[in-house]
């Protein structure tokens, strides 16, 4: 992250989350998504502070482009909104608790392809844009992601009929690791 233009930081956090997700034919889906931040740490300018649990949401929606459902290959074109909200302290003694939050506007898109029935392969590339809101030393400061893009891969695997595990890793850029087990109904 970067404060202001100027000041990096390292921010790590880890959430957990539940996501509703509605098909609209076989090319259109909408989800919902809503979960916790459990904790995380921010370091940077020789400090650091622990991220205190809070709350995340986000809606987004995915459109298939290219191929259909059981086709070999396939492109899927993303878009979402999220937001969270948390507090961070300073790991020093009497630090005060002060607000951090985000919001994110996110574009990506998945190209992959499916083997057998079973197992989906994809990398992915993701653009994203938006502030964060923190407070230092008293004063209110604006941030935003380093890199503004994430590229990546993962993997989707339907273990039974209406049950699929999916592994999504990003490196460059935004690094992330992300699980999701989905039960469809």
């Amino acid at each position: 992250m970067r404060f202001d233009g100027e000041d990096n930081v390292d921010l790590e956090q880890h959430v957990a989350a539940a996501f509703i997700a509605r098909r609209f034919g076989p090319r259109l889906s909408a989800q919902l998504t809503l979960g916790g931040i459990l904790d995380g740490q921010l370091e940077g300018q020789g400090r650091r502070f622990d991220v205190n649990p809070g709350f995340l949401f986000s809606v987004s929606g995915a459109y298939r482009f290219v191929g259909e459902p059981g086709d070999a290959v396939f492109a899927t074109a993303t878009l979402g909104y999220g937001m969270s909200f948390a507090s961070t302290e300073e790991e020093v003694p009497d630090a005060e608790s002060v607000p951090l939050s985000a919001s994110d506007l996110r574009l990506g898109v998945l190209l992959g392809t499916t083997l057998g029935e079973t197992v989906s392969l994809f990398v992915a590339a993701r653009g994203f844009a938006g502030p964060v809101g923190w407070e230092l030393d008293g004063k209110k400061r604006t941030g935003s992601d380093r890199h503004h893009y994430a590229v990546g891969a993962g993997v989707v695997v339907n273990l039974q009929e209406r049950l699929d595990l999916t592994v999504d890793a990003s490196f460059l850029g935004e690094r992330t690791l992300a699980a999701a087990l989905a039960l469809g109904f």
